[in-house]
């Protein structure tokens, strides 16, 4: 099979059973093929193990995935590490369920797996240690009540036992049990909802989750669960049959051959070869045993019912006939009724709203629409009185289509593309295959000419086509590049007001000569950097110059500007200037500048010179002027490419400049080193852990702490993530060599 194929087939998998992971994707774990074998990664594509892994498992969770080597399996945890080995013939992991049938993993210490080994079932934490022994014939994994999982013992009888307390919550002295979801009504609250089906001989009950009877084990096989709350059940002694709510509470409905599930608060039921149905609640035969065959039960208040007389019929909870015709209804909506071969559409009353001459029709969309094809096997879209939205020339419309989204996938002689609603092509036919924007992404899986890729909205190629291995972690690589970092969700908050404090931030991203690459993240860090002065601390709008992408002339007026405005205030002023983009070295004398969007590396004339500036600022009779470069001046981009030529890739070291008048300078990285990025966190690592302090104490910091956090946090993280080194520096005025330690931002 193609490895595309295996791909869209895992994607499947994991759609149609709900497992969802949390939106933490530094703890996420991904598979990737090599050699015919898996390895793991991170979100960030850092490879975590050696390709070892047999087959992908599928099932996981925060910070742990389940493996198999061998055809033997264990747990990987985040950083690729075996913390259960690959030794056992089977792990599931203790769960409970959503109202979407989907996976909810305990958290933290409470991580436990269901365990086979050679010889029985145990629990591992997620340490792999062993919670409860390996002495049981079987464990379930999903969580019910309590807490509690249902066990069988050696000798065959069953019990339920707390996973996190070893403590008995259901007495071995069962045949069989089972969990029973007898609340499907209400979904959000499904775990607390919950009977245990028993056995003793062939006696059959349900108990509750402490153990206590909720219907006594005194009738025979349940062929039928609880549906909406309610369960039809056979008195052995008796061959009465009962309906019993969730609470144990009963209603005799009498003798019957045969009964069905509840549904729709009505019950199917047999006597004499005939079917009809009982009132749930009352127990009483509203709709006499008269029809041959019920084909389907009742739902929205519409059962299907056949009858060699009239044969099929649609009927009201009443017995009242609706509609007679040889096609059987597909579907019951709300309003409305689909019916089959050829397909059309009923109101309850059974008034025709679309005609029976569709090849197929489908079920009415958020927005009104429905989804169609016609007899000579085109596609369109119509409303609910049969007007058309899309015209029928299309080969194929996503079976995904839902209505809500205003690009829907079409195929068109063999090609997929994407339109709207007013039939204009809007991402033109060039794909094997179309998925939806679905759930909101603002990206879609295609397939050109056999190749996975992504597109967005306009049809811009975002993730390459050739995709190999696992699509979730490409598209969760995307969203995790794109998410705000943690530094910029809870940006503090203090009430107070900083009117005298006058600030310039230069973000500088891209620049208009070609030859010099973007400063990655810079316009983030910028624009961050502004939050922070407001929200944290205190400086007025009106106080702040935010220039993104900076002219030689714009930095020059806003240094100019925020000059002007300390001198005004004599002395009770504070300065804060903030810089984010290249730095440049000249390369005769060693002096650094900063480089404008219209500057050249290769003329230092056409940027700006930290001498100049540092004299500028010192020249003004502050409080305290705060300077923070997230700059290097050593030749080299912040991803580390070396822009002078002539240098033939030696960095240049530039001199240390003595800042003067009551200046303090944070640099981010001494005269010969690179200022890095901090990729996970979008921002460069310097401004990230700038902010991340003041985030941290709500501005409360400092600058002495602050210099000693930020000089730490970036050598050991530029290390460890870039693999280089970066220390930053903190140089001060000899005004302020001896107080500056104390100071604070605000």
């Amino acid at each position: 099979m193609k490895l595309y194929r295996v791909i869209l087939l895992i994607l499947l998998f994991i759609r149609a059973i709900g497992i969802g992971y949390a939106t933490n994707y530094d703890k996420k774990i991904y598979h990737l093929e090599e050699n015919e074998k898996f390895y793991y990664v991170n979100v960030w594509g850092e490879r975590l193990t050696e390709s070892i892994y047999d087959c992908y498992y599928g099932l996981g969770g925060e910070d742990w995935i389940i493996v198999c080597r061998n055809d033997m399996y264990g747990v990987l945890n985040a950083k690729g590490i075996e913390i259960i080995p690959c030794q056992y013939k089977r792990i599931e992991p203790v769960h409970r369920l959503d109202k979407n049938n989907s996976y909810i993993f305990p958290t933290n210490d409470k991580i436990l797996f269901v365990v086979e080994n050679e010889e029985a079932y145990g629990i591992l934490n997620v340490k792999g240690k062993i919670v409860i022994q390996f002495s049981y014939k079987e464990i379930s994994a999903q969580l019910f009540g309590n807490e509690s999982l249902i066990f069988r013992r050696n000798d065959g009888k069953y019990g339920a036992i707390n996973v996190y307390t070893s403590q008995v919550t259901i007495p071995f002295t069962y045949d069989s049990c089972w969990l029973e979801d007898c609340y499907p009504s209400d979904l959000n609250n499904r775990n607390k909802f919950f009977l245990l089906g028993v056995r003793i001989d062939n006696r059959r009950g349900f108990i509750g989750c402490n153990g206590k009877i909720v219907i006594p084990l005194s009738h025979s096989s349940i062929d039928y669960g609880f549906n909406e709350g309610h369960i039809a059940l056979k008195n052995t002694t008796s061959n009465q049959w009962y309906i019993y709510d969730k609470y144990g509470k009963k209603v005799l409905i009498g003798d019957y051959e045969d009964v069905g599930r509840c549904s729709d608060e009505m019950l199917k039921v047999k006597r004499n070869g005939l079917y009809g149905f009982v009132d749930v609640k009352s127990g009483k035969l509203v709709i006499p045993c008269i029809y041959d065959e019920i084909r389907d039960d009742f739902e929205h208040g519409i059962a299907k019912v056949y009858s060699k007389e009239k044969k099929y019929m649609l009927i009201s909870k009443e017995g009242k006939f609706i509609y007679e015709t040889d096609m059987m209804p597909t579907y019951v909506g709300d309003n409305y009724i689909i019916t089959r071969y050829p397909k059309g559409m009923l109101d309850k009353k059974g008034n025709i709203l679309i005609p029976f001459i569709y090849k197929g029709l489908w079920n009415i969309e958020a927005n009104g629409y429905l989804r169609c094809e016609n007899t000579e096997g085109k596609y369109g879209i119509i409303d609910s009185r049969n007007n058309i939205i899309i015209p029928f020339t299309y080969d194929k419309i996503s079976p995904y289509y839902n209505g809500k989204t205003e690009l829907i996938p079409v195929k068109r002689n063999g090609r997929w593309g994407y339109i709207n609603h007013s039939n204009k092509v809007i991402i033109p036919f060039n794909f094997d295959m179309a998925e939806p924007f679905d759930k909101g992404d603002d990206v879609a899986l295609v397939i050109q000419n056999g190749k996975y890729g992504y597109i967005d909205r306009t049809g811009k190629e975002i993730m390459p086509f050739g995709l190999q291995g696992d699509c979730e972690w490409l598209l969760d690589n995307y969203k995790a590049s794109k998410e705000p970092s943690d530094i910029d969700k809870n940006i503090p908050f203090n009430d107070i007001t900083n009117d005298k404090t006058f600030v310039v931030i230069i973000s500088n991203e891209k620049y208009i000569d070609e030859n010099i690459p973007n400063v990655s993240y810079s316009s983030n860090d910028g624009k961050s950097v502004k939050e922070y002065c407001v929200r944290t601390l205190g400086v007025p709008l009106k106080n702040i110059k935010f220039l993104e992408n900076a002219t030689f002339n714009q930095i020059y007026t806003g240094i100019n500007w925020v000059c002007d405005n300390a001198k005004a205030f004599n002395g009770e002023a504070n300065i804060i200037i903030y810089y984010s983009g290249h730095g440049s070295p000249n390369e005769k004398t060693g002096n650094a500048y900063l480089l404008p969007i219209d500057g050249s590396f290769k003329d230092y004339r056409t940027a700006i010179s930290i001498d100049d500036i540092y004299k500028q600022l010192g020249e003004i009779n502050t409080k305290q002027t705060t300077v923070f470069l997230d700059a290097c001046f050593s030749g080299t981009s912040r991803d580390g490419k070396n822009m002078l030529a002539d240098t033939r890739g030696v960095v240049i070291k530039t001199k240390p400049t003595q800042p003067m008048g009551n200046t303090i300078i944070f640099s981010a990285a001494q005269g010969d080193e690179t200022a890095h990025p901090y990729k996970k966190k979008k921002h460069g690592m310097f401004t990230y852990f700038l902010l991340k302090k003041l985030q941290e104490t709500k501005g409360n910091v400092s600058l002495g702490d602050l210099g000693t956090y930020i000089n730490k946090q970036v050598r050991q993280n530029s290390v460890v993530e870039n693999g280089k080194i970066q220390t930053p520096t903190v140089c001060v005025s000899n005004n302020m060599s001896l107080i500056w330690k104390n100071l604070m931002l605000k």
